[in-house]
């Protein structure tokens, strides 16, 4: 009998949700032919969360031609205390805290890789659009493909990412410097000048 097990992603004020079959390996794009690396949970035996967020969010950053991001211990830091934070409450929603850029995601305990959460991200390629925020999903809702324009946001030059657990759910929070998703600006062009970001809207 095969178990089910769900997951949550929350980009910025977003909460799209899928659920994913245990273990399986799934298809994060239409033109890929196949997902960043396994998607099983044994996949956190073998590597660190530092090793798969960084190559997966490098990986694509090169495909659009931009820099490629550094480990941000501090980042990193920020976001293990608000990992924390949502692990005690049990809810997933995002930092009032507007001076990074930040990605979310929750599911169950133990069942999901670090692969498999960075595939959850970069699956939302399958509706991007090289347009300028908000104009960047074919779904007519930029939130459905915030995870992904925050990973490769030209500007953004740092990541740090972190995951902590209560009884029942893992939360993966990702902290990004500077943060992505600016108003008005393409994520592969970028600019430091415009300030008012989404992940700074109420």
């Amino acid at each position: 009998m095969r178990q089910w097990s769900a997951a949550l992603l929350v980009a910025l004020i977003a909460v799209p949700s899928s659920v994913q079959a245990e273990g399986m390996i799934e298809e994060v794009c239409g033109d890929c032919a196949a997902p960043y690396g396994s998607a099983g949970p044994m996949a956190r035996d073998k590597v660190t969360l530092h090793q798969v967020a960084l190559a997966a969010h490098n990986e694509e950053r090169r495909r659009w031609k931009v820099p490629p991001l550094r480990w941000d211990d501090r980042l990193s830091a920020d976001a293990a205390a608000y990992a924390q934070r949502l692990s005690r409450s049990g809810i997933l929603r995002h930092s009032s805290d507007n001076r990074q850029g930040e990605n979310l995601w929750m599911g169950t305990r133990g069942a999901y890789g670090f692969h498999h959460m960075m595939n959850d991200f970069l699956a939302e390629k399958r509706y991007y659009v090289a347009r300028a925020v908000p104009a960047i999903s074919t779904t007519g809702r930029w939130e459905d493909v915030g995870h992904y324009s925050q990973m490769i946001w030209r500007t953004t030059t740092a990541v740090g990412c972190a995951l902590a657990s209560n009884r029942y759910y893992d939360f993966l929070v990702c902290r990004y410097d500077p943060a992505g998703n600016v108003w008005g600006v393409r994520a592969d062009e970028g600019d430091t000048e415009v300030s008012l970001s989404m992940n700074h809207m109420p």
